[in-house]
């Protein structure tokens, strides 16, 4: 079962897939995989932490940087307008890779540059089989070609820029209660 929770930038996706994994916690549901912290300092968006979700750690996963395209520069990659920490990256793909067979896997932050074979795009053929449920952050307008390009059956899609976060974290609570296996 694959969930999409979509929406612009900026409208809550890695908020909503945290706050459904706090929840999922106090179940004691076996999680993994991945959510994008939004760094803001007062009202300014100071970059992404990687949050990983089985162990609690996290680290700086990108800045913004000031001018947009590709590049890389051994410790940082360079992507639209932000500079990537390629140690955050190589964990975070590890993390998923190792995360499979968790009972709810989280993989946030799925965008324009998984689509050209950066991010996390190189575990998302991995999840096609997966039986059990996976939570997906993708950026909106993006649903399909993703669920294209990795032939993934998306069982449901929340867009929260027409949806409460609420609304949907609860929605999926309750799918998920529905499912045996996100049960131990």
């Amino acid at each position: 079962m694959i969930i999409a929770i979509t929406g612009s930038r900026g409208k809550g996706k890695s908020f909503t897939l945290e706050k459904i994994a706090k929840s999922l916690r106090s179940k004691t549901t076996s999680l993994g995989g991945v959510i994008s912290r939004s760094i803001v300092r007062g009202e300014n968006h100071h970059g992404y932490e990687l949050l990983c979700v089985g162990s609690g750690r996290s680290l700086p996963l990108a800045t913004p940087c000031q001018n947009t395209g590709t590049s890389s520069s051994g410790s940082t990659i360079r992507f639209g307008a932000y500079r990537f920490f390629t140690e955050s990256l190589q964990l975070g793909n590890r993390t998923i890779s190792e995360d499979l067979g968790k009972n709810c896997l989280f993989i946030d932050e799925v965008g324009r540059w998984e689509m050209e074979g950066g991010g996390w795009s190189r575990n998302l053929d991995a999840i096609r089989n997966r039986k059990l449920p996976t939570l997906i952050g993708i950026r909106r307008g993006l649903v399909q070609l993703v669920s294209y390009k990795w032939k993934l059956d998306i069982s449901s899609i929340f867009d929260l820029d027409t949806m409460s976060f609420q609304y949907v974290a609860n929605e999926i609570l309750k799918k998920l209660d529905e499912t045996p296996t996100t049960k131990n």
